[in-house]
């Protein structure tokens, strides 16, 4: 008896399960063409994504090529303008303590004598 019970539990336990499979095809059939649109867009996707790492890929190596030209150039033009104030650098210097040691005089109240002014011819 306990067996025979076991027969048609086991029987109805099939059933339930092909009804249950069937479904799940029904379902997997609608879904499939669902899934292959969502495929062609994914690799639509993936190749606009491929060409703009491309695209971006040669834009940094140009801005890298521009940016390593310009910062040579700007290297040479500091390595000239501090070639050229080395040469001038004691003469500025000169003058800087000059114009300094003129600023210390008038500070402390001493005036220089005036230039006579040159009148001018008149025609």
């Amino acid at each position: 008896m306990i067996s025979g019970l076991f027969f048609v539990i086991n029987a109805v336990f099939f059933v339930v399960l092909i009804f249950g499979l069937m479904k799940v095809l029904e379902l997997s059939k609608e879904l499939k063409p669902k899934v292959d649109r969502i495929s062609d867009r994914l690799d639509s996707i993936s190749a606009k994504v491929d060409d703009i790492a491309s695209n971006v890929q040669t834009t940094v190596k140009n801005v890298g090529e521009k940016t390593s030209t310009s910062a040579d150039s700007l290297a040479m033009i500091a390595q000239l303008g501090s070639a050229n104030f080395g040469r001038y650098a004691p003469a500025l210097a000169t003058l800087g303590t000059v114009m300094k040691a003129v600023q210390m005089l008038r500070a402390s109240g001493l005036k220089f004598p005036s230039m006579p002014r040159r009148r001018r011819r008149s025609k």
